[in-house]
């Protein structure tokens, strides 16, 4: 029984989870096609595109996913989730390779 239903508020009362959920799904749709086409990796913006992937973006060369509060994507290399397999920045595939010489 929620809280609602306790209170004689109706047979249905979202839940604090339900309602983190609809957060969640208002938070993803917020993000426009635009400012998807031009966010990059951090790690490597020049070649790496993130996508979108559920309530995170993720990027799609080494995995690294950054999180989304408030509607707003946290682009920042040490707040964000390594991909399974990785124990540390340093062991992403894109920081593994050699980075080409800088042009110019």
């Amino acid at each position: 029984m929620t809280i609602g239903a306790r209170r004689g508020v109706g047979a249905y009362a979202p839940t604090l989870a339900h309602r983190s959920r609809i957060r969640e799904s208002r938070v993803v749709i917020m993000l426009s096609k635009e400012l998807l086409e031009i966010l990059r990796c951090p790690l490597d913006p020049s070649r790496t595109r993130v996508v979108l992937e559920g309530d995170h973006l993720a990027c799609e060369r080494c995995g690294l996913r950054f999180n989304i509060k408030d509607g707003f994507p946290v682009m920042v290399v040490e707040d964000a989730t390594l991909p399974p397999g990785c124990d540390s920045i340093s062991s992403l595939p894109c920081q593994k390779e050699p980075k080409p010489p800088p042009k110019g």
